[in-house]
């Protein structure tokens, strides 16, 4: 099966078309380089084994421990979220949670909070929905006073946990599996609003491509085409990509209406070709295209990517795999017009803070990303910082994208922290730290077993 290669690095983008659009309105509604090494985290006297770890507030430009912050311990069966600000990260551990007021660099105490699996900070409020019950509940981070604002279906899986649009309204992308046997899920989109406690959610439907008939088999297995889209929340509506063929469907949760664009531009001749030669007899069986997309920092502009899986004959007569990196499409959001397909060689892009980060794969043994700091502008012209290139890691950038935060594996049990200008491409600092642990972009490391520990 296809790898998902820019996904896996992460984790860790001329001419312009027209765009056709289709409406449909499905809602219900209810109410209710390198100048500074440094040492790794040493652990406090404090900091006992059965904790498992702590936080450690870092300068990000040297990776040190800032003066006079002491560790915040947190125990080994505990989870993290950070608010979209930075000024938030609450810690979970079963049925507590822990608020870091990371400016005052101080817990606000530690409060009961039972079932959640999804969740978002958003002020001084976390909000949270809980898949067995569906109860979307509210937790002020100072005083921890909870109320129930309502409900949403049970048992939904929730893709990109909880999002706060600007209205105030509380919003989630998720799918259940079919009843009926169905290879794919059904998707919708769920909101509450807090104030007045209505609830809706508009209906979507499976929204990955599926082809079950390619015509190419692996012995009796017929290979099958999947894609699947991009997703990315803007202010007020939810954008679904696919990269090839182009199409965008956008989801308004207020209003309901869910609107297809169609933005590939194929003549009468491209589509009578496809008609009569189709991808699976024309040049080998198509196994699919992973997507993904990210909005610029105005919300304008809808950046698409993906990367294509072909299947290969081997010399042998056995199948092998290809893949192909689709470059970037930059999409006005207003006009639904193509605007720009700069020359960048990425197959994976998304939001990252207030950044646009692109990722392009070079090799995969060993792993090697080049990554690109992406910006348009309000024209939606492409510029960009980079590439920056990472050996077996991932990166993210700061909150305001000047610095570039790398991890690289350097062993099974160990990584190195590195700091990267974007300006000048120069590494300010770096450090090891253990494979498991983490920075966060507000500089917040989680240090799962300290040294000294």
């Amino acid at each position: 099966m296809r790898r998902v290669i820019a996904l896996v690095a992460v984790l860790t983008l001329a001419s312009c078309s027209t765009a056709a659009a289709d409406e449909t309105t499905t809602t219900s509604t209810s109410s209710s380089e390198i100048t500074t090494s440094v040492p790794p985290v040493a652990t406090t006297s404090t900091l006992g084994r059965a904790i498992g770890g702590q936080l450690v507030k870092l300068d990000l430009e040297t990776l040190t421990p800032e003066p006079g912050l002491e560790p915040i311990p947190v125990f080994m069966s505990s989870s993290s979220v950070v608010s979209h600000d930075g000024e938030w990260i609450v810690d979970f551990d079963w049925a507590t949670v822990t608020p870091i007021d990371v400016a005052r660099w101080q817990p606000t105490g530690t409060f009961d909070l039972y079932r959640r699996s999804a969740r978002v900070i958003e002020g001084d409020r976390l909000f949270v929905y809980d898949d067995r019950s569906g109860r979307i509940l509210s937790m002020d981070l100072r005083t921890g006073e909870r109320s129930e604002l309502g409900k949403w279906r049970a048992g939904l899986w929730l893709q990109d946990q909880l999002h706060v649009m600007s209205d105030g309204l509380v919003v989630g992308h998720g799918s259940v599996a079919s009843d009926d046997g169905a290879s794919q899920a059904s998707h919708s989109v769920h909101w509450l609003d807090p104030v007045t406690g209505a609830s809706g959610e508009v209906e979507m439907g499976p929204i990955d491509r599926v082809e079950e008939e390619t015509g190419i088999f692996e012995g009796d297995y017929q290979v099958p085409e999947f894609d699947t889209p991009g997703v990315v929340w803007g202010d007020d509506r939810l954008f679904i990509a696919h990269a090839s063929p182009l199409e965008v469907i956008v989801v308004d949760p207020r209003s309901g209406r869910v609107a297809t664009h169609d933005l590939e531009a194929r003549s009468w001749f491209d589509l009578l070709i496809e008609f009569w030669m189709p991808a699976a007899a024309a040049k080998g069986p198509s196994l699919g295209t992973y997507s993904s997309a990210a909005l610029s920092a105005d919300g304008r502009f809808l950046l698409v990517s993906g990367n294509r899986y072909d299947v290969l004959v081997n010399d042998d007569g056995s199948l092998g795999e290809e893949s192909e990196a689709l470059g970037l499409t930059v999409v006005d959001t207003e006009t639904w017009e193509v605007v720009a397909r700069p020359d960048l060689p990425i197959q994976f892009i998304r939001n990252a803070g207030d950044a646009i980060l692109g990722v392009e794969t070079t090799t995969t043994s060993p792993w090697v990303d080049n990554l690109y700091v992406v910006s348009t502008d309000e024209t939606g012209a492409v510029t960009h910082l980079g590439p920056f290139t990472v050996d077996g890691g991932g990166c993210q950038p700061a909150r305001d994208a000047t610095l570039l935060l790398c991890s690289e594996y350097s062993s099974e049990s160990t990584q190195w922290l590195r700091i990267i200008d974007t300006l000048t491409s120069e590494t300010l600092s770096e450090r090891e730290i253990g494979a498991e642990d983490y920075l966060n972009d507000n500089g917040v490391l989680v240090d799962w077993s300290p040294i000294g520990d």
